[in-house]
């Protein structure tokens, strides 16, 4: 048995309320970076996070994530297994509970997205339709998962996400200021490191994380939310129980609650009694 699971009991013992048991908790995790992680000799997850995210469900608590990503983009990188409670895909445009049952969507129009893109038509670009993933302009690492594609007249007429991918994130930070000026009262978009990621109008990591606190009947205090950069700002402003990380950006910083190495440093913060 590990180090962290000997310390997570002895806070459950301490922490059992007068029914015998905890409160059930919820917790949101972005996914890339703060999940899942990829350098130059592939991609991995951290073996304390998974231990410790089964832990947390083990104790009847909730955990899902909350990302610009598609269902597929998640669960075509998921080998170790994580059984997710529920998906807050898309940047909040898609949500989905355990088994997959759709709880909320909202779509792109195709029109909106090409008239952005006609802005951009060099740039390495992602559309999410009907679940695939398809791409333009993309010359590296184009694996089996996504179809390339040479114009917007070769998928349908609603997107579940699209996003622009820059070569770094001052370039990706100066051209989100202009698209919040140009498109902002038609379409939204939120800036994750080198990439913008855009969601239908009214739709944000935060007001996902509200339609699960709804959908599930949990109290607000109750609900957390982890991530590491600017796109998760909406979600960490949306829960008492902010995290994020030593390593994040000073002004994620600045709004999460706790600051933590992991999160399986996370999830021992919530599992102990908050009187």
């Amino acid at each position: 048995m590990s180090i962290f699971e000997n310390q997570a009991i002895e806070i459950e013992k301490s922490c059992t309320k007068n029914n015998g048991g905890m409160k059930m908790k919820a917790l949101a995790s972005d996914f890339d970076r703060t999940l899942f992680f990829y350098d130059e000799s592939g991609s991995y997850y951290r073996l304390e996070d998974v231990q410790a995210i089964k832990h947390f469900q083990s104790l009847g608590n909730l955990f899902g994530v909350c990302t610009g990503r598609s269902y597929k983009g998640i669960e075509d990188f998921n080998p170790h297994q994580i059984d997710y409670d529920f998906y807050i895909l898309c940047s909040g445009a898609k949500i989905l509970d355990k088994e997959g049952n759709l709880i909320y969507q909202k779509f792109i129009d195709k029109k909106i997205a090409q008239s952005i893109y006609e802005q951009y038509e060099a740039v390495d670009t992602s559309i999410v339709y009907q679940g695939d993933m398809y791409v333009l302009n993309r010359t590296f690492d184009l694996s089996p998962r996504v179809k390339l594609i040479t114009s917007f007249n070769q998928v349908g007429e609603q997107f579940e996400a699209f996003s622009l991918h820059f070569k770094n994130n001052d370039e990706a930070g100066k051209e989100y200021t202009k698209m919040i000026d140009m498109f902002g009262d038609v379409i939204d978009v939120y800036q994750n490191e080198r990439h913008l990621d855009f969601a239908a109008k009214g739709c944000s990591k935060g007001k996902g994380i509200k339609r699960i606190i709804e959908f599930y009947g949990l109290a607000y205090e109750d609900m957390a939310a982890i991530g590491d950069s600017w796109n998760d700002i909406p979600m960490l402003k949306s829960v008492e129980n902010s995290f994020t990380f030593n390593r994040s950006h000073q002004t994620v910083k600045n709004v999460a609650k706790y600051l933590v190495d992991g999160i399986d440093g996370c999830i021992e913060e919530l599992i102990k009694c908050h009187k």
